[in-house]
């Protein structure tokens, strides 16, 4: 891939002085996908999808409320449980653990 091609992201002398986004990230460390730093994004931008999915899942895309302060609370209520889900997720991962015989783990 060319330096052209690549854009500002790859190339900070070109920049704007704005952040890159995580797909302006992703393509430029194509090249390095053993790279931490396209591990990070890669991360962060599944888990953003995850939880994005999960909101959908539940109804917050589309809200049937038109009041500003109710579409607020519908989010912070959906965005509880989408938390309250995942805690329960890692209380039972970290109880199945403790259980687990010492000689499993190791």
């Amino acid at each position: 891939m060319s330096g052209r091609e690549r854009g500002p992201v790859c190339h900070p002398e070109h920049s704007e002085g704005s952040l890159p986004t995580a797909s302006q990230i992703l393509r430029c460390e194509k090249s390095d996908r053993d790279g931490p730093l396209y591990h990070a994004v890669y991360d962060q931008r599944t888990s953003t999808e995850r939880i994005n999915s999960q909101s959908k899942e539940l109804g917050i895309k589309r809200p049937k409320v038109r009041n500003i302060d109710s579409i607020r609370n519908l989010n912070t209520l959906t965005y509880l449980v989408i938390n309250a889900r995942a805690l329960r997720r890692v209380r039972e991962l970290n109880a199945s653990l403790l259980s687990m015989p010492m000689k499993m783990i190791a």
